[in-house]
């Protein structure tokens, strides 16, 4: 990497010395959401490093290339890598086997001199996880509140209508010619008034 004087000279260069396997081991220590993948691709699309264990390198020594790595979710974000610029910086959705994924592509190494594309794989039930699971809290809080309302909808109903049934009772021993007989309800003001303009008529 080269380092330049204010005035723009060249003051001199920075090396280090990092194997594949060091990148894939740092990218390993990366989380990537909770479940992701992180891939480093060179600009003609072979594999720099990975945080996932995957081969890097054939046993021949020359790196592979995304499209033919045995990870399948680096197989499906091949396009994203290497020298597909136009998808770079942008966000896309995949489906690996059946999981939704989205995916991230950014140009990173631009300053060092270096076209490497760093791809993000991250599946959405990452996101959405805590989101089904506040939607399952929610389903079976509304559950209960239902099944409660209801409940108490029953319960008010038999206070409600058990004194009406009573002095629909009464009512008819009356229109049978029982005039005898008296009624007394104690559940609201209003039937009890009602039970004693009956007792007294």
């Amino acid at each position: 990497m080269p380092v330049s004087n204010p005035d723009g000279s060249l003051r001199g260069i920075i090396d280090a010395d990092l194997s594949l396997n060091d990148l894939s081991a740092f990218l390993s220590t990366i989380r990537v959401g909770r479940t992701g993948v992180a891939a480093i691709a060179s600009a003609d699309g072979r594999m720099i490093a990975a945080s996932r264990d995957t081969a890097i390198v054939t046993p021949g020594g020359d790196r592979v290339e995304a499209r033919a790595s045995s990870d399948p979710l680096i197989v499906a974000a091949a396009e994203f890598i290497g020298g597909a610029r136009s998808v770079r910086g942008r966000h896309a959705e995949i489906d690996v086997e059946g999981v939704a994924y989205s995916v991230r592509a950014s140009p990173i190494g631009r300053d060092a001199g270096l076209d490497w594309t760093l791809a993000t794989l991250i599946p959405e039930r990452d996101f959405t996880g805590a989101i089904d699971a506040s939607l399952r809290h929610s389903a079976i809080t509304s559950l209960v509140a239902i099944l409660a309302a209801v409940a108490l909808g029953i319960g008010a109903s038999f206070v409600i209508v058990r004194p009406i049934y009573a002095l629909v009772g009464y009512a008819r021993r009356i229109g049978q010619g029982d005039l005898e007989t008296t009624v007394t309800l104690d559940q609201a003001p209003e039937f009890a008034r009602l039970a004693e303009e009956l007792n007294a008529m």
